[in-house]
């Protein structure tokens, strides 16, 4: 059925071409997902292995989630065509909280859930099946009902917890878990279930995700036939692996920006999977290399912006009744488009300091990243770092993370915000492209 509000019908698409959501971890995502390969394979090795449970980490909008997600749906799947006694199962990933309790519940829901919906693929990797029916009964019990009487669901964001923890450790769900766990898996080689811990930065602060780990340590990160896997932005998870946890959880696979080919190619695999015959493409790849660059090559950012361009020439051409411009003139129109948003950006923080904008160009020039330590490439007094930085922060033009290479260090980014901004003060000019086949 045609969703009749969408926009994409009238372009000749099934779906939006330039969504910004995670891939999903299925035969989908295994199609869109390109220009990962290397780092596929060294989180599969490094899930796989059975050491210490990895890590990834890398900036907002790089792409992590969907890596994670289908590096793990692929373990899966070889796991059911070479039908040999091993498979890696992914279960949703997990929300963080500083919630111990209700974290652990959804936890074992997460697990039990999996296992049921993954009971012909135990089948056909050669392993021991889940007892669907038994795993069944507990969900259904009326001990994991809330206040209203309502069963907790899966999916949507929604997890299912028992009315309090004391309840839930007592009502011997954990237990029944752990033993199809014991009795699916019942040896390392026989593979485990993979739990995603995602955006670990949506903890408050470091120090909340380092307590709700080490918190987590004995209770969930040493249950038989499962791996872990934690993935959060640039430094978070360097930060959280305290003395505690350094022999828990690798150091983090950290992850930068597709190389340009691939940035392309993500764009025209989606507009293949799309569209059909004769579908018009506002953004084509060509012109998506403007975006991507323009933005610093933040692969979300550059698609959403792609998603706002297509909803501008639908209400400029299709709902004024106009015809679509020629391909060869949208590359025109775009550059016109994001150029009066870079100078609406631009005068919307027109308060900045003469010398903060100096700092805030040098910077950008330099990549658009640096440590705060680092404060005399471009003051004279370490004061005038930190009042810069927090008035471009104020300004939503800058942004501090940890240093992934030192945990005790802070570091400055530009956020695509700033990089819009910056579009606008270098006079319309795209970054030097980072990427080791831009030229």
């Amino acid at each position: 059925m045609s969703n009749p509000f969408s926009i994409w019908p009238q372009f000749g698409f099934r779906e939006n071409p330039y969504s910004n959501l995670n891939l999903p971890a299925d035969e989908l995502g295994d199609r869109l997902l390109v220009g990962r390969d290397k780092e596929v394979g060294q989180l599969q090795r490094r899930i796989g292995s059975m050491g210490t449970h990895p890590t990834v980490e890398g900036p907002a909008g790089i792409g992590k989630s969907s890596l994670v997600g289908v590096a793990c749906y692929r373990m899966m799947k070889t796991g059911v065509e070479q039908s040999a006694g091993t498979l890696f199962v992914p279960v949703s990933g997990f929300q963080a909280t500083t919630s111990v309790e209700e974290f652990e519940a959804q936890v074992f829901y997460g697990i039990a859930q999996a296992l049921i919906t993954n009971v012909d693929a135990f089948r056909r990797a050669g392993m021991a099946v889940p007892e669907v029916a038994r795993l069944d009964s507990w969900l259904n019990d009326a001990t994991f009902r809330n206040a209203n009487g309502q069963a907790f669901g899966f999916g949507g964001g929604g997890g299912a917890v028992a009315n309090d923890a004391e309840g839930f450790a007592a009502s011997g769900f954990p237990e029944a878990v752990k033993n199809e766990l014991e009795r699916c898996f019942p040896g390392p080689g026989a593979g485990a279930m993979i739990c995603i811990i995602d955006n670990l930065e949506l903890l408050q602060t470091t120090g909340d995700a380092r307590r709700t780990l080490e918190n987590l340590r004995d209770r969930l990160f040493n249950l038989p036939g499962t791996r872990w896997v934690l993935c959060g932005s640039r430094g978070i998870v360097s930060r959280a692996r305290s003395e505690r946890l350094s022999g828990i959880f690798d150091a983090p696979l950290r992850l930068g920006p597709l190389e340009y080919s691939a940035a392309l190619l993500a764009v025209e695999r989606r507009l293949e999977e799309y569209g059909g015959e004769g579908a018009y493409a506002p953004v084509p790849p060509e012109s998506f290399e403007f975006l991507y660059r323009a933005l610093n090559q933040n692969l979300r950012d550059a698609m959403a912006y792609a998603q706002q361009f297509s909803e501008w020439v639908y209400d400029e051409y299709i709902v004024d009744e106009k015809e679509l411009p020629e391909p060869e003139s949208l590359q025109g129109l775009l550059e016109a488009w994001l150029a009066e948003l870079a100078d609406a950006a631009f005068n919307d923080a027109r308060t900045i300091q003469k010398r903060h904008w100096q700092f805030f160009d040098q910077l950008a020039q330099n990549g658009g990243t640096c440590r705060v330590s680092e404060w005399e490439t471009y003051f004279t007094r370490q004061p005038n770092m930190s009042t810069a930085i927090t008035s471009l922060e104020q300004a939503n033009l800058l942004t501090r993370g940890v240093d992934p290479d030192n945990a005790t260090r802070a570091m400055a980014h530009i956020p695509p915000l700033g990089w819009l901004v910056y579009f606008n003060r270098s006079r319309y000019e795209l970054p030097a492209f980072s990427g080791v086949d831009a030229e």
